[in-house]
């Protein structure tokens, strides 16, 4: 596991997913990850480089500055290839509520544990590969076939979460996989579906 942090970017926004959706939030966005989504849309190769966690904070409270912005998300590329400890710890003892969210591969370890953790598993590897399975909210990305409604049930069946979203990905296809999510929300009680206010308002 990854001690220093490669940093894609950290930006102001709001939170355009979720169960924080309309919250305006400072982003840390971590390089890497150990899985290979056609739909990802961060940079890895570029960006802001390897940085020590004391400057992370720095810019963060920069970003902060002039501002009520108490809430902070490590997003990614996947954010657990990194040891995240010191980073949540040191950012809730300055009374930010740390959000993280994840593809749930690895399992978290109490110390690490954020305010609001998000798995958002994949398929491949589906069920077989998640090993994060308690979690405040499961955001599963929709497409015109995948996951399948069968896996979505197993899912269910394996995972214990406060809050269950079905998110179309987004491209030409989003109408398609929308429509897609309103089909599978329909009949499970509890779903939500979960777009992308952010870039419906034009916002990062």
């Amino acid at each position: 596991m990854k001690t220093g942090y490669r940093v894609v970017e950290i930006f102001r926004t709001v939170q355009g997913e979720g169960s924080l959706v309309g919250v305006p939030m400072i982003f840390v966005r971590l390089a890497g990850c150990n899985l290979a989504c056609a739909w990802c849309d961060t940079d890895h190769d570029n960006g802001l480089g390897p940085m020590p966690i004391d400057q992370i904070v720095d810019e963060v409270r920069a970003l902060a500055e002039g501002t009520t912005i108490k809430h902070l998300c490590i997003t990614g590329g996947e954010p657990t290839l990194y040891a995240l400890e010191s980073m949540v710890q040191q950012f809730k003892g300055q009374g930010w509520f740390v959000a993280i969210e994840t593809n749930g591969t690895r399992e978290f370890r109490p110390d690490e544990w954020p305010d609001l953790l998000t798995v958002s598993p994949k398929w491949p590897p589906g069920i077989d590969g998640l090993r994060q399975r308690t979690c405040d909210e499961i955001k599963i990305p929709i497409t015109e076939g995948t996951p399948s409604d069968e896996q979505i049930t197993e899912l269910v069946a394996v995972c214990t979460a406060d809050h269950w979203f079905l998110q179309p990905v987004d491209g030409v296809r989003l109408k398609e996989n929308a429509n897609r999510c309103l089909t599978l929300a329909s009949k499970r009680q509890g779903f939500r579906i979960s777009g992308q206010m952010h870039k419906r308002l034009g916002l990062l």
